[in-house]
């Protein structure tokens, strides 16, 4: 299918790199009206991803007319989810708001959605994956540009641990995150990447090997710790569950992860203690004080909306902010579930369960028409996602948080375990 002469399923690629890129927050250009620098990166980060969603919801309902996604397994229950927050706009505190990130996220599921289709049937993961993939990797560049112009703005401080990479560019956490994505999927295609079509300047060892080293450098810079799990993570999954990794013996890839291991876990065993004890054992018993985050919030809507929460992307009855301690306030719960609870309450936290679990039991333990539609290398590559996509939920933006790069993931994720394929003639 075409417009002017250009496949949708191009456009859709386009626009969906496009979309990925204005998650770089480049907080440092948000002074002046809307016509200075700022205002005109403000919009069009949010023109990038309503023209994303947009074209997305057009080529679905339009160009293809599909209309009968309900019934497939994760997306029903997601679909429940949104249901629960359209009707929490008529209790919300900032209706606007609450619209805004329904609008954000169910469009970002339907302009996935849309992709996918447009992508022929045994490509469309893969595909995906290589443009998460492509995205990932400008971000990282487009931080590391931002040190060499301006390193005071790409930076920011964290305590005696000295500075964390990301700075007003991008913030550490989401970085780090990115740039463990890109490290395993490189890793996970080493040796195949000749049979992406979409990746072949990557072809070159010596180029795969610099990207490694750029990403890991960041990783270890963004002083994250959830970063540093999941990738620790990926890798042992890489290295020790990977099926056809198992099969096909230790090669230049396993000898390449099992030695990186080793160098993580003995030469720099002092300094990953370091980053994890945030200086004392209590930060990393607190998660950097999130705990005291989660207790706040829990006993909150325990006390004043326990059913139905405060209203889809809301954490008080006063708005998007609560007050932590008097005179603290915070505007993230840094745990989508509890973001959910908060949100929607012990209803929508409930369904929101029952949603994850049937998308990862179909990601780890595919049911055979998901299993039909794809191969090993599309499941390994997904679990891959899914492993930096739990995490990510777990301790910062994900799922159902606030708009970040864990949205798109979650929602290709739902696309791929819920077997959406071409429609039939």
């Amino acid at each position: 299918m075409k417009l002017f002469s250009i496949k949708y399923s191009n456009i859709l690629s386009f626009l969906f790199i496009l979309h990925f890129l204005s998650f770089l927050n480049l907080t440092f250009l948000n002074s002046g009206g809307f016509f200075s620098i700022g205002g005109i990166f403000a919009f069009l980060k949010g023109a990038s991803r309503l023209i994303f969603i947009l074209f997305g919801i057009y080529y679905l309902f339009f160009v293809k007319k599909y209309f009968y996604i309900a019934y497939k397994g994760p997306i029903f229950y997601l679909l429940v989810i949104f249901i629960l927050a359209f009707a929490s706009i008529s209790y919300s505190a900032d209706p606007f708001l609450t619209s805004l990130r329904i609008f954000e996220h169910f469009g970002i599921f339907i302009a996935i959605m849309a992709l996918w289709i447009s992508l022929e049937k045994d490509s469309a993961p893969t595909e995906i994956i290589s443009m998460f993939l492509f995205s990932c990797i400008l971000i990282v560049c487009s931080v590391w540009f931002a040190v060499l112009v301006n390193p005071i703005v790409a930076f920011r401080g964290l305590g005696e641990l000295g500075f964390a990479l990301g700075g007003e560019v991008l913030h550490s956490h989401t970085l780090g995150h990115l740039a463990v994505l890109a490290s395993l999927i490189i890793l996970a295609r080493w040796r195949k990447f000749h049979e992406y079509h979409q990746l072949t300047f990557f072809n070159s060892t010596l180029l795969k090997y610099l990207l490694l080293i750029l990403l890991f450098i960041s990783i270890i810079l963004t002083l994250s710790r959830s970063s540093l799990i999941l990738l620790i993570t990926g890798i042992s999954y890489l290295v020790f569950f990977a099926k056809e990794e198992r099969s096909s013996g230790m090669g230049i890839r396993r000898y390449f992860l099992a030695s990186f291991l080793i160098v993580l876990f003995f030469s720099m065993s002092s300094y990953f203690v370091e980053i994890m004890l945030r200086g004392d054992l209590k930060s990393l018993l607190t998660l950097g004080s999130r705990s005291l985050i989660w207790s706040t919030l829990i006993e909150n809507v325990t006390n004043e909306a326990p059913i139905f929460g405060y209203g889809y992307q809301m954490l008080s009855f006063n708005g998007s902010e609560f007050e932590l301690v008097p005179g603290i306030y915070r505007g993230m719960a840094h745990n989508s579930f509890i973001q959910t609870l908060a949100g929607l309450g012990i209803l929508g936290l409930l369904v929101l369960i029952a949603q994850t679990s049937v998308t990862f039991k179909h990601i780890f333990f595919p049911p055979i028409k998901v299993k039909m539609l794809n191969s090993a290398q599309n499941f390994k590559e997904l679990i891959i996602l899914s492993i930096v996509c739990i995490g990510a939920s777990l301790t910062e933006f994900g799922l159902l948080g606030p708009t970040s790069p864990a949205i798109p993931m979650y929602m290709t994720i739902v696309v791929f375990a819920s077997g959406v394929s071409k429609i039939p003639k």
